[in-house]
């Protein structure tokens, strides 16, 4: 044993050290690659879900503008029933008018 110029191991142990660092410099790099990975994946489809979103909004919007315009094309036809029915109720009071000047007459 006194020949060996390392009785404790030293070197040994050294190289077990180093090798350790270089596995958990290896495992840190490899789980930083997969979160990278992992959260571009999520960015990815954040953005995709974003897009059919407002692909969506915009299918919503232009169903709601053309439910829009068919309540402004009711609102005109209630608004021209309306005059329609005004000039009847002008047109019965003429007829009235008319008609009680006709009973005078006989």
């Amino acid at each position: 044993s006194t020949s060996d110029p390392d009785p404790l191991e030293i070197r040994q142990l050294a190289l077990s050290y180093d090798y350790l660092l270089y596995k958990i410099r290896d495992h840190l790099s490899s789980l930083a690659e997969d979160t990278y990975t992992a959260i571009s994946e999520k960015e990815r489809r954040i953005k995709a879900e974003y897009l059919q979103d407002q692909l969506r909004l915009d299918h919503e919007f232009e169903t709601v503008n053309m439910l829009i315009e068919s309540c402004k094309a009711i609102e005109s036809d209630f608004l021209k029933l309306d005059q329609l029915n005004l000039f009847i109720d002008d047109f019965k009071l003429r007829l009235d008018h008319l008609e009680q000047g006709f009973l005078q007459l006989e």
